[in-house]
C-alpha cells in the first residue's frame, strides 16, 4: 500500500490526489487547514498535485502521474510514503495546464493508458509540441 498526503490551506497551498483507487481514507482539521491521508491500492495509476502560493501569486505547481508501487524503482516524492513509480511530472503553469488538458481529453481511460505513453508525454512536454492522445491503451485492464 502506498499513502498519500493531502493537505489543504486556503490561498497558501494544495496538496491534492485524484484519480486513484482510495482503499482508506483519514482526516483531519486544525485552524481552517484541512489534512488526509488516503491509503491508494497497488499497483494502481493516480495524479498527485502540489500548488503553493505567496503574495504575488503562484509560487511552485506541479502534477505528477504515478503507480502506486513500494520497493524497487520507486521514487520519492514529498506527500506519498514510501514511494511510488513516477510516470510523468509537469513542473510550472504551462506544463501542468498543458497535461490537464491532455488529462481532460483521456477522460475515462485514463487508468488503461500505457505506462509508456506517459513516458513519450514527459518528453514532449518541455517542447511546444502538441500532445494529442492516440489511443494506446492496455487491452486487459479495465
Amino acid at each position: 500500500m502506498v499513502v498519500v498526503e493531502s493537505l489543504y490551506i486556503p490561498d497558501l497551498l494544495r496538496y491534492q490526489l485524484t484519480n486513484a483507487v482510495v482503499v482508506k481514507s483519514a482526516s483531519q482539521y486544525l485552524d481552517g487547514a484541512e489534512r488526509s491521508f488516503h491509503k491508494v491500492k497497488t499497483d494502481s495509476l493516480f495524479v498527485y498535485e502540489r500548488w503553493t502560493s505567496n503574495a504575488f501569486g503562484t509560487a511552485t505547481w506541479t502534477l505528477n502521474i504515478c503507480k502506486a508501487t513500494a520497493g524497487i524503482g520507486s521514487v520519492k516524492i514529498a506527500g506519498v510514503y514510501p514511494g511510488c513509480q513516477l510516470l510523468c511530472r509537469a513542473t510550472g503553469k504551462r506544463q501542468v495546464e498543458k497535461l490537464k488538458a491532455l488529462m481532460a481529453e483521456i477522460g475515462d481511460d485514463f487508468y488503461r493508458v500505457k505506462p509508456g505513453y506517459w513516458e513519450r508525454v514527459q518528453a514532449a512536454l518541455p517542447t511546444r509540441k502538441v500532445i494529442i492522445f492516440n489511443g494506446e491503451l492496455n487491452a486487459d485492464k479495465k
